[in-house]
């Protein structure tokens, strides 16, 4: 459920029989680019409200599957609690419908500033603070909901801002902080409110902004198209093509 893109070619000093050949993207690229990666999201929550309507239409029964802290038939909620959700009792899930947004625009800007490492940052996040949750969770609880993954995301973006300090980084960062920066209440112990999911996830968002601090740098693969940010790569397109239309009325005049 992840597309990423790569450059074709390679470095003949590096044993590839291949020249490199360098993929250079034009804006109509990065607008493709873009919805599919929507489209990629869009997918994922079509999956998460059809395990919704299985549920509430009783042909499966997932409850199992929660994150039970300190309980051993709790361990595999780490790795599927993400996608299930309460309020099953309900055509409209309340609890998916308040993250389903907040996953588009996360997941949709993590896909596309982070192409090559969305699949660590996400399991880290996923495995990192479901793995803290099941060891200090309250016992006697069960855990469900993909808000833990959105609060990872959202201590993820505003971190990286922080240790990066690029231009990219920090404006990504104050559209999160814009966006959701009122989240933090989350973090307030209420009751039947996973606070220490959402609490878990937005620590374990920092320590992968930690690791991949030094990720995807614009000043460190200047010329590697995969290697830069979202804005980064809209910049370049849009001065490529203000240099190509330059070029045409240069050429109608002459």
């Amino acid at each position: 459920m992840f597309f990423i893109v790569s450059s074709f070619g390679g470095e003949p000093a590096n044993g590839n029989v291949f020249p490199q050949k360098p993929f250079i993207r034009t804006m109509a690229d990065e607008k493709f680019l873009f919805w599919k990666r929507v489209g990629i999201v869009s997918l994922l929550l079509l999956v998460l409200w059809a395990i919704h309507f299985l549920q509430y239409f009783h042909l499966v029964n997932f409850d199992h599957l929660g994150n039970m802290p300190g309980k051993v038939e709790g361990l595999p909620g780490i790795l599927f609690s993400p996608f299930l959700h309460g309020n099953t009792n309900s055509a409209v899930s309340m609890h998916l419908l308040s993250n389903s947004l907040p996953i588009l625009l996360l997941f949709t800007l993590l896909l596309h500033t982070f192409p090559r490492h969305t699949i660590f940052i996400w399991l880290f996040i996923q495995l990192v603070s479901g793995g803290l949750l099941w060891v200090f969770g309250t016992r006697g609880t069960m855990h469900v909901g993909i808000s833990g993954i959105v609060y990872g995301l959202t201590g993820f973006f505003l971190s990286s801002g922080l240790f990066r300090k690029d231009r990219t980084s920090l404006l990504i960062a104050a559209l999160v902080a814009v966006l959701y920066g009122s989240s933090v209440i989350g973090f307030l112990p209420k009751e039947g409110v996973s606070w220490q999911s959402h609490l878990f996830g937005f620590l374990s968002g920092i320590v992968a902004a930690y690791f991949t601090r030094y990720i995807n740098l614009p000043k460190v693969e200047p010329d590697d198209e995969d290697e830069l940010h979202f804005f980064e790569r809209l910049e370049r397109a849009r001065a490529q093509q203000n240099a190509a239309a330059a070029d045409k009325h240069a050429t109608n005049t002459e």
